[in-house]
């Protein structure tokens, strides 16, 4: 069996008892994953519900989104880096687990493909639509430049991370979608040990954390994968907004995490929420 580790960012808007709902997906179909909760509630959220499950709970400093977010998942990742897994699973809040094929799948590909750290919704939606970076690619690119007198430090940074990725063949705001992504055990080491999860200066950016991260990995000589559409049997059924299809097509086609649960045609997160609740009860008599 594959080791998982699993990090989970709560922020200050998320309502408990759907966080909750997150984690009992984790609980059912990934009973002996190590869950890390990185707490930016700012009203104990991660502890209350750390405490209840006995899952690991670090309080954050209201970092907020983007570079902030960077700043809170490297903690997170360095902290999942003190005991041994395979694959660590970053989970939204508002995303499930619905199946739990997808560690072994994962670890079997790392293994193959090792250059390969993350795994998403990267060149193809779900849809089978191209997905595009050039609003990323602008961003990166005013970022970079040298900007203010307080920023000059970040776009150092940045031009030296794009320089690295370029040459690995990095596509200018390329990145695997943030709300699931599955990273290898190499690629996250990697970046520990060039201290790029270390984020005092990334943190300043208004860059995605998931475009960052992106940045790094291929910088240090990894590279992104999808790993899920309505046309294959691969994992994810994910989404930016909203859900891709169904519960009952996403349970039906396979997959095994699904983004974003926040609503589906005119079903709202707390009818999404049930179906998917009652798909996990009937999973236990099979």
């Amino acid at each position: 069996m594959s080791r998982l580790s699993v990090v989970v960012p709560i922020g200050p808007n998320c309502k408990i008892d759907f966080v909750e709902d997150t984690l009992a997906s984790v609980n059912h179909f990934c009973p002996d994953a190590r869950v890390i909760l990185l707490d930016d509630s700012g009203r104990g959220t991660g502890e209350t519900l750390a405490t209840r499950h006995g899952h690991e709970s670090v309080e954050m400093s209201s970092n907020g989104l983007a570079g902030g977010l960077f700043a809170t998942l490297s903690v997170g990742f360095k902290i999942a880096l003190e005991e041994p897994f395979d694959v660590l699973l970053r989970l939204d809040t508002d995303a499930l687990v619905i199946g739990s094929s997808f560690v072994d799948a994962a670890a079997a590909l790392f293994s193959a493909e090792p250059s390969v750290a993350a795994l998403g919704s990267h060149r193809v939606a779900y849809s089978g639509a191209r997905r595009s970076f050039r609003q990323t690619k602008l961003k990166l690119l005013r970022e970079a430049s040298l900007g203010s007198l307080r920023e000059r430090e970040l776009a150092r940074m940045l031009r030296h991370l794009i320089r690295r990725a370029r040459k690995n063949g990095y596509e200018l705001g390329e990145s695997v979608m943030g709300g699931v992504t599955i990273y290898s055990r190499a690629g996250l080491e990697s970046l520990h040990s060039a201290g790029l999860l270390e984020p005092t200066v990334m943190s300043r950016s208004t860059l995605q954390e998931d475009h960052l991260f992106a940045l790094c990995l291929f910088a240090e000589g990894y590279r992104l994968k999808d790993f899920g559409t309505s046309a294959d049997d691969l994992p994810m059924g994910v989404k930016h907004r909203g859900l891709p299809a169904s519960p009952h097509e996403l349970a039906n086609r396979g997959k095994c995490l699904v983004h974003s649960t926040k609503f589906y045609g005119d079903m709202d997160e707390g009818a999404i929420r049930g179906e998917f609740a009652a798909l996990r009860q009937g999973s236990r008599a099979q």
